[in-house]
């Protein structure tokens, strides 16, 4: 037991020097201990004396409290209930794709920083990686702020892809919930409708590496979800579908089917002309290998037929989910288009139910996030805020 309370209380030391940007011969200098004394408290080898521990509190900056707090259970009344804690902070993080977008708002100061991060959140990803993630979001929009930020006073909103990964999401749901102040996880896909639509009815066609259309008939209250990210047995759009046709064209052009095109040439291309190699990496790693070939679609979409027409035929394919909505709905809804490749598909759609963004997407939906959760803080809930609300496939 001894061990494990100087185990959890060494993290806990560790975690705070952390957050305030200091290092072990920091931290000797300022609660005057000798370093090599700290370093064995560090480690868990040796107790901390009384006198010792009220230094590196000193040192740190914080209460005894807050260095005990989850290590020590405390039984009396005054123990100190983390979930009634206000935020001082609150960041905003909407993963689209391969990145996510930040924001982190001072509430004190009402300034808020932005950031766009090399590393997607998905809920099929390990808790302790998720964390990690947020945490270095936190970490370095801090530095933006120039002002010191500790991940207990930091209420977090993550707009998350793959959120039907129960499991996992819950566990990620458990950790955020104890390392920070609130965490509060919800489906990109409510998001964007949300975001994009509100109290209105309307259809949300998003489209990243697979695509998703929610609509609601309600006015927001209820999110069906018609498709998701389950290629390629539901997905009809988005950079896995494009990629792969457009490597299926290549192979049909190298079987005389189809007449070569900068397409198929510049795919080639990326494999040295060589369709053995082609092949292995479509088959051993094959998402990697569509969203390669996608780009290249992506790059030649304006003034190139082929790339042109394998964006129009999964447009075709999308669409019937459009009439499929418009023929159990018995109405025509307006629609919005979202995600990473909406500027692909913006000219298939009906401009006359084409609904006009105004002003970018990602601002869009950082906005949208840092007011439903000045809401939900406001409102003191806790835990996910839509499980249920969305339904995983109509």
């Amino acid at each position: 037991m001894k061990q494990i309370v100087l185990k959890k209380l060494h993290k806990k030391i560790l975690q705070v020097m952390q957050e305030r940007g200091l290092s072990a011969r920091d931290l000797a200098q300022k609660s005057k201990i000798p370093y090599t004394t700290l370093m064995s408290i560090l480690h868990g080898i040796s107790d901390t004396s009384v006198s010792n521990f009220s230094a590196i509190c000193e040192g740190l900056g914080v209460t005894a409290d807050t260095l005990l707090e989850g290590i020590i259970e405390v039984k009396s009344g005054a123990a100190k209930d983390k979930t009634g804690r206000s935020p001082k902070f609150l960041i905003v993080l909407i993963s689209i794709v391969k990145v996510t977008y930040c924001m982190l708002y001072d509430i004190a100061a009402d300034k808020a920083v932005n950031a766009v991060l090399d590393f997607p959140l998905r809920c099929g990803d390990e808790a302790d990686f998720f964390i990690d993630n947020v945490v270095a979001a936190v970490e370095q929009l801090s530095k933006e702020l120039n002002h010191p930020v500790a991940i207990k006073d930091v209420a977090v909103f993550a707009s998350v892809q793959q959120f039907g990964r129960k499991p996992s999401r819950e566990k990620i749901q458990n950790k955020g919930s104890k390392l920070f102040c609130r965490f509060y996880l919800e489906s990109d896909a409510v998001t964007n409708h949300d975001a994009f639509f509100g109290s209105k009815n309307g259809i949300c066609v998003t489209i990243n590496t697979g695509d998703i259309i929610t609509y609601s008939l309600d006015g927001g209250k209820t999110i069906h979800a018609l498709q998701g990210y389950g290629f390629p047995i539901s997905d009809s759009a988005g950079n896995y579908w494009i990629g792969c046709e457009a490597i299926k064209h290549v192979l049909n052009v190298l079987q005389g089917e189809e007449p070569s095109t900068l397409v198929s040439d510049r795919i080639l291309a990326q494999y040295n002309n060589d369709i053995n190699f082609l092949s292995r990496v479509a088959n051993e790693t094959p998402q990697e290998a569509y969203l390669k070939a996608s780009s290249v679609v992506k790059e030649f979409f304006a003034h190139q037929d082929k790339a042109r027409d394998i964006v129009k035929q999964s447009f075709e394919l999308l669409y019937e989910e459009v009439r499929f909505i418009d023929k159990k709905t018995n109405t025509h809804l307006p629609i919005v288009i979202t995600g990473e490749l909406a500027y692909l598909y913006e000219g298939f759609f009906d401009k006359k139910r084409l609904v006009k963004m105004e002003g970018q997407q990602s601002a869009i939906l950082l906005a949208h996030g840092l007011t439903k959760l000045k809401q939900l803080v406001s409102d003191n809930h806790q835990g996910e805020i839509n499980e249920g609300r969305a339904l995983p496939f109509a």
